[in-house]
């Protein structure tokens, strides 16, 4: 790995009359996001960096099925990061969490970049938050991480009819959704409903049995994850035994109460001022295919995304980090400090 004390480039330059755009990373997450892309309403310079030439090709099948629109592009598939071009606007790191500390740090050391979009889980180890967040200080390179719930039009709505609660509470539960790789998405999006929250969390009601993940080489977790949060609320995330996948989102203040199913698309929705009468609503999901776009077309317009911001996003991932690496201690799985988690 190089030395990018020495080796960090200075800031990209600005943005040219061509959005040059990179995603490392295209497997299922990263092939959407270039999916996404495509519909950017510019011209497009669109590079891929993957090792697997399996993973290229699912890429370009997947860009492929996009119409094309009025706005040229031009794309690269490439196997090596260093193979990218030296300025680039926005590059969307969509690998594994246990690589992904590795590749941003390479990339900062050869490449001048603007903006990042990270996935998550972002890493799997504490040490490398620290690393990472002043690589990126020293890089000038602004940073934000892929919990896109903040981003769909139903919870932007849903944020607007909370305002003003006393307490927050937040209830998930199902089968199979993947409570060691998804409750940061569901610590954000209370994060994001409530404003910037704090946690404290308790791992003594998960199960003790670490799961295998569906990705080789990484677990899963079962049973309960609970806390509170600095607005006086409550968060409690369980995953029950079960073949099927399942999960039911319910979020209550003293005033409103939502029950969400993500993946029937509906809602229900009672408030105090009606006597608590359920009135179901439509919930439709937004896909990253349909998503990401808007997020580059915001940076590229200006500087900004409605994303979590890095440090904001760190934050909340160290909480879990904290439960989740006694857990794997306890169950005689632990990994040194690392949480293979992804």
């Amino acid at each position: 790995m190089k030395n990018v004390m020495s080796s960090a480039k200075p800031p990209a330059s600005p943005p040219s009359a061509t959005a040059r755009l990179a995603v490392i990373g295209a497997g299922q997450l990263g092939s959407r996001h270039l999916q996404a892309l495509a519909l950017l309403d510019r011209p497009t310079n669109l590079e891929v960096v993957d090792p697997n030439p399996a993973s290229l090709e699912t890429a370009k099948t997947r860009l492929s099925e996009v119409p094309p629109n009025a706005a040229p592009r031009g794309v690269q598939y490439h196997s090596r990061i260093d193979q990218l071009s030296a300025d680039l606007d926005l590059v969307i790191v969509a690998t594994h969490s246990d690589i992904r500390e590795k590749v941003v740090t390479e990339l900062l050391a050869a490449k001048r970049v603007r903006y990042l979009v990270l996935e998550k889980l972002l890493f799997q180890s504490p040490g490398s938050y620290e690393r990472i967040a002043s690589l990126l200080q020293r890089s000038g390179v602004k940073a934000w991480v892929n919990c896109p719930r903040r981003l769909w039009p139903q919870y932007v709505d849903l944020k607007a009819r909370l305002a003003g609660f006393r307490w927050l509470d937040l209830s998930v539960t199902g089968t199979q959704w993947g409570l060691g790789s998804n409750a940061i998405h569901f610590l954000d999006l209370l994060s994001f409903l409530g404003g910037p929250t704090d946690f404290k969390l308790s791992g003594e009601l998960l199960d003790p049995e670490i799961l295998p993940s569906k990705r080789p080489g990484f677990v899963e977790f079962g049973g309960t994850l609970c806390g509170t949060s600095s607005h006086k609320g409550h968060v409690v995330m369980t995953v029950h035994p079960g073949e099927d996948l399942s999960c039911l989102l319910q979020l209550a203040t003293d005033r409103v109460r939502f029950n969400i199913n993500e993946l029937e698309g509906k809602a229900w929705f009672s408030e105090a001022a009606s006597g608590w009468a359920w009135r179901e609503l439509p919930f439709p999901r937004t896909m990253q295919s349909r998503l990401t776009h808007e997020v580059a077309q915001a940076l590229l317009d200006g500087g900004d995304c409605g994303l979590t911001s890095f440090e904001e996003s760190a934050r909340l991932h160290q909480t879990l980090l904290r439960v989740f690496l006694p857990h794997l201690a306890r169950a005689g799985k632990a990994r040194g400090d690392s949480c293979p988690l992804t």
